[in-house]
């Protein structure tokens, strides 16, 4: 069972983090029917290339356990979000991103994941291909 007020409140969310708190709170309660109602809100908010970003830095900063996000922040300001996946992804060799999530064994928070299987018909063809080919690489099926 889900409170009403957290109902209205979960429905109500974009926000990522907040999200995340009631998905937490959730799972500590056992609560299951509240844990797939926030996990269904998630997918409905992060079904953009945008919010797929924002999903990828989160996880990169829970799976490091840290907040710091290199030389990614200075990108963005720089070139956006889009154009930053392009050219991470594009780069000759995996970022660090990459290899930190692939070795936690999240390859589904990588921006080659979000390229070659989430939103391959947003990308250029090579983009893509590198992406595809980065994870396959890693041993991951595409």
């Amino acid at each position: 069972m889900i409170p009403k007020n957290i109902r209205s409140a979960i429905d109500g969310s974009s926000d990522l983090d907040q999200l995340q708190r009631f998905l937490d709170a959730a799972i500590r309660q056992a609560n299951a029917e509240m844990a797939e109602h926030v996990r269904e809100r998630i997918v409905s908010v992060t079904n953009t290339i945008d919010s797929a970003f924002e999903r990828c830095v989160m996880a990169l900063k829970r799976v490091r356990g840290d907040n710091r996000l290199g030389r990614l922040p200075g990108m963005v300001k720089s070139h956006g979000k889009v154009e930053t996946i392009v050219r991470l992804v594009g780069a000759p060799s995996p970022s660090e991103a990459f290899q930190v999530l692939v070795a936690a064994g999240d390859y589904r928070h990588t921006f080659e994941h979000v390229v070659a299987v989430e939103f391959p018909d947003q990308f250029d063809l090579r983009v893509v291909e590198n992406a595809r080919l980065r994870l396959i690489n890693a041993g991951v099926s595409v």
